[in-house]
């Protein structure tokens, strides 16, 4: 699934494709997408107007429309499978597009979802739509006070607090494996049972690895050997002992971890 690093990807390759395009039409080509609105209200409100910026807030991605009007930002999430392709406009979009944004000067972007778990969205502000969204804060952006007002005192597990979006936005399955790996936290680990040093060096963690994912997976760099995502498998040699990395099931997710590293 697409989680905070993926989106700060695409969030720069929207950029540097498409801002300052006129948009010259917007085809739906399944509205299951959409969220609450119709397309014809997505059209109504884009075409005609370009794109001027982008901001990203845990998974969601938002773009501001220019001229500034009522609904004034766009607002895309990927779900698992989401994606965006901007190109020339000729021959068929993409495999599995599900909305279709042509520019004038012929080019397009779009919105590619296979398996239908992505949404799109229109916000009149960022501040709103976060407050709407019942979204936390941006988990990247989050300062040690905020991180210890959000999780300090909470009973859950270490890894599902980590990926609730009303504490903490942005942190999916992988980025809360690698954070309870560098915090040397058992995933299991009960959050109210962290404190003092462990849950500071939980904070520097969220903070290190998410920088150290964005610019992996985001600005291409090769990932570091001392990360669990390249040995993330049954089995795979632990990147900071040597023992085998272990799976187990929370909440559905596929969860790695190295036992002898982390513990509850």
């Amino acid at each position: 699934m697409p989680e905070l690093p993926d989106v700060e990807k695409f969030k720069r390759y929207l950029d540097a494709t498409s801002l300052g395009r006129r948009i010259a039409e917007v085809a739906v080509t399944d509205r299951r997408l959409l969220d609450g609105i119709s397309p014809r209200r997505l059209a109504d409100r884009l075409e005609g107007r370009w794109f001027a910026e982008t901001r990203r807030h845990g998974k969601w991605l938002l773009v501001r429309l220019e001229p500034e009007d009522r609904d004034d930002w766009l607002a895309l999430h990927f779900g698992m499978t989401g994606t965006l392709f901007h190109e020339k406009d000729a021959g068929e979009p993409p495999e599995y597009t599900r909305v279709l944004v042509r520019f004038t000067g012929g080019r397009r972007l779009a919105v590619v979802s296979m398996r239908m778990l992505g949404r799109v969205d229109l916000a009149r502000s960022p501040e709103r739509f976060v407050r709407r969204r019942d979204l936390g804060p941006d988990a990247l952006r989050a300062d040690w006070p905020t991180f210890r007002e959000r999780l300090g005192g909470r009973r859950g597990m270490v890894k599902t607090t980590l990926m609730n979006q009303s504490v903490l936005a942005g942190i999916g399955n992988i980025s809360a494996d690698e954070i309870a790996f560098h915090a040397r936290l058992h995933p299991r680990a009960r959050l109210d049972h962290v404190s003092g040093e462990r849950f500071r060096r939980l904070f520097d963690a969220t903070q290190e690895s998410l920088a150290v994912l964005v610019r992996c997976i985001a600005g291409g760099e090769a990932m570091p050997d001392d990360f669990l995502s390249p040995h993330r498998a049954e089995g795979e040699p632990c990147p900071r002992c040597g023992r085998a990395v272990r799976r187990i099931v929370l909440n559905q997710r596929g969860t790695y971890y190295c036992p002898a590293c982390q513990r509850v």
